[in-house]
């Protein structure tokens, strides 16, 4: 008897978990992205996405140039099978990261996930067949430079609007008559009143409620781009 077909992942299962349609759900609603926690788990995984991606980045390459530069000897065959390996369950890892801190469904229960382990294929000759190991491998580098940018992003994004906001309302509260700001390299330091003051925090919670909602974005791209890579049909 041949082998039996593999069962292609039903496509409920490719949605996002607690992915919603209908009016009123945080995903649905642009002002939910204050209650909606994939936006927390997208700060949080995209703020340690620099360690995982400097930890991936030089276990791939490490790892890659080792077994790769011992092949001509017998050793480095079962080095590089072993290495292998280790790149799918760190692609299970990073898996079970997705889809707890981003909401991206991985596709867990099917036999056609990178996350199931068990099936007949998933030995050290399956790991070197499959071309989703090579792909898991390719996203560990990638997330080196990723995770720079997202941690930059969310760094950035998130300090700039926090400190403008607070930062008038705490001058507003000196109970000075004025408070000064800054130019930028004009030099300058004009007069600002209390009308300007409440202007200023009003404009750092819309920049706040905006880079929440790209952060929550650039999480669930990411977390298609990482299903996309981790798991095949």
């Amino acid at each position: 008897m041949g082998k039996p077909a593999r069962a292609p992942i039903p496509e409920w299962e490719w949605d996002e978990i607690g992915a919603d349609p209908l009016p009123g759900h945080p995903a649905a609603n642009p002002l939910g992205v204050l209650t909606d926690p994939r936006t927390y788990g997208a700060i949080f995984y995209l703020l340690t996405s620099l360690g995982t991606g400097v930890a991936y980045f030089t276990w791939a390459v490490v790892g890659l140039t080792v077994s790769v530069s011992l092949v001509v000897v017998l050793v480095g065959i079962p080095l590089l099978m072993m290495f292998l390996m280790s790149v799918r369950f760190v692609g299970v890892l990073e898996g079970w990261l997705v889809e707890g801190l981003l909401g991206v469904r991985m596709s867990r229960s099917s036999p056609g996930s990178t996350l199931d382990l068990a099936g007949g294929d998933r030995g050290v000759l399956g790991a070197f067949l499959d071309p989703r190991t090579w792909s898991t491998l390719a996203n560990m580098i990638l997330m080196l430079p990723l995770g720079i940018a997202y941690f930059v992003l969310v760094v950035v994004g998130l300090t700039v609007p926090v400190s403008l906001t607070l930062g008038s309302l705490i001058d507003l509260a000196t109970g000075s008559e004025y408070a000064r700001i800054q130019l930028g390299f004009v030099g300058a330091e004009p007069e600002v009143g209390p009308a300007l003051l409440i202007g200023l925090a009003a404009l750092g919670v819309v920049l706040l409620w905006l880079m929440l909602l790209v952060i929550r974005g650039v999480g669930m791209l990411h977390g298609r781009l990482a299903r996309a890579v981790l798991v095949r049909e």
